[in-house]
């Protein structure tokens, strides 16, 4: 009896590992998709050049949430709700890189 208890605990730890993995290649694949031009809300504050998230939609319609790091050259810090494009694709161990979206009409002036 205690051998076939075993082999179920060990069995529903097997098929959790296989999960863990298949959502962990799932979620890196996201991350390397070509983004830029891609638009989407800040969902955390963020300064120029500092981290934080962001939802887009991607290319194929799709809405995710990414880490970000707001683009060094923006002169001012952006508020969760501020529209942002991507401007540069994630890296290896990087965030993709956004800025505000600068959109045709959006002048006051």
């Amino acid at each position: 009896m205690g051998k076939w208890i075993f082999r179920i605990v060990l069995f529903i730890a097997a098929v959790g590992l296989v999960v863990w993995f298949m959502r962990r290649n799932r979620a890196n694949s996201r991350r390397d998709r070509d983004l830029v031009g891609c638009t989407g809300l800040v969902e955390t504050a963020m300064n120029p050049g500092e981290r934080g998230r962001v939802r887009l939609k991607d290319k194929s319609g799709q809405s995710v949430i990414l880490p970000a790091k707001l683009d060094d050259g923006y002169p001012f810090a952006v508020d969760r709700g501020t529209e942002i494009v991507v401007v540069e694709n994630a890296r290896s161990d990087t965030p993709i890189v956004v800025s505000v979206a600068e959109l045709p009409g959006s002048d006051e002036g």
